[in-house]
């Protein structure tokens, strides 16, 4: 998920869960109810057969029809993780009392994971983020933590993986990342002057970043956290869309008048598209196997051919 639209941005994030104290992946286990079957299973993110204390895990409920197996569609069900307290599991009254306990969102009677939780963050005007739990019913505030980074953010991209968050630094020439697991800074990356803009691959391998102050993009390896190359584009300010699957990034340049066609794999210009002058922002379709691009001092639409670059 990402924005274009600077500080003052929003983006939701689902919460991780994480382990309080050692657990071993855990198999698919069913319980049958009023013709509703109820599959949980859980299991390790980073590899393994047991989850470490504090580490990510992922648990799955899967909800079916118990006499023929097809998922149930379009409910919204609530579910807590919490321990047990003694051996007998909890009956149907005190299971109840529970779950009338955490939705009121209390700080005193909260689960130790919440399935049903999200996290609001907000891209700042300084250089901070915001992390909001909307949930929390807390006197005046639902602010669960700021962060600070080493500059202003101009833009953001979530991983795929929801883990961590990249943003551009255009006055310190960086480009930040963000656990969002931990909701704490995981350091920094050099690139060109003034990066502004930011877009992902679609298989999340491939960071990239407009560079406005130097006419360049920098292509990143976004595992490793390390520039891969730099290549040069037009002057002024860039928009960036990946296309063909993420093959190729196609970049605008406001100060110049063609739009570049960068191959990610080998970080290299492919093919140079004239334009008139001003163009702006743009978009790629894979189905229509096009790339528009907005002139707006000329009141255009552009529609580039992926396939033949014309």
């Amino acid at each position: 998920m990402r924005s274009k639209v600077g500080p003052g941005a929003v983006l939701a994030l689902g919460l991780g869960v994480l382990l309080a104290g050692p657990a071993p992946s855990v198999p698919s286990q069913a319980l049958e109810r009023e013709g509703v079957r109820v599959a949980f299973s859980l299991s390790p993110v980073e590899g393994g057969t047991q989850a470490l204390p504090g580490a990510p895990a992922t648990a799955t409920l899967t909800l079916t029809d118990a006499r023929t197996g097809e998922p149930l569609e379009g409910l919204r069900p609530f579910a807590w993780m919490s321990p047990r307290e003694g051996e007998t599991p909890p009956d149907e009254k005190v299971c109840k009392a529970l779950a009338r306990g955490f939705l009121g969102g209390m700080l005193s009677r909260t689960p130790d994971v919440n399935m049903n939780a999200y996290l609001v963050v907000t891209l700042n005007h300084d250089n901070t983020l915001s992390v909001i739990n909307p949930q929390l019913a807390f006197a005046r505030t639902k602010l669960q933590s700021l962060i600070t980074l080493p500059g202003t953010p101009a833009d953001w991209v979530l991983h795929p993986s929801q883990d961590h968050l990249f943003l551009t630094l255009p006055g310190a020439n960086r480009v930040a990342v963000v656990d969002t697991v931990r909701f704490r800074s995981r350091g920094s990356m050099q690139v060109g002057k003034q990066p502004t803009r930011i877009a992902l691959s679609p298989d999340g391998r491939t960071l990239v970043t407009g560079n406005d102050g130097d006419g360049t993009v920098s292509v990143l390896d976004a595992h490793a956290h390390e520039v891969r190359q730099t290549v040069r584009v037009g002057p002024g300010h860039h928009e960036l869309a990946f296309a063909e699957g993420g093959r190729t990034l196609w970049v605008t340049s406001s100060g110049g008048e063609e739009v570049h066609v960068v191959d990610v794999e080998g970080a290299a210009v492919v093919a140079r598209i004239s334009l008139e002058k001003g163009a702006s922002s743009l978009a790629a379709s894979e189905k229509a196997g096009a790339v528009y691009v907005a002139s707006p001092q000329r009141g255009e639409l552009a529609v580039l051919d992926v396939r033949t670059r014309k």
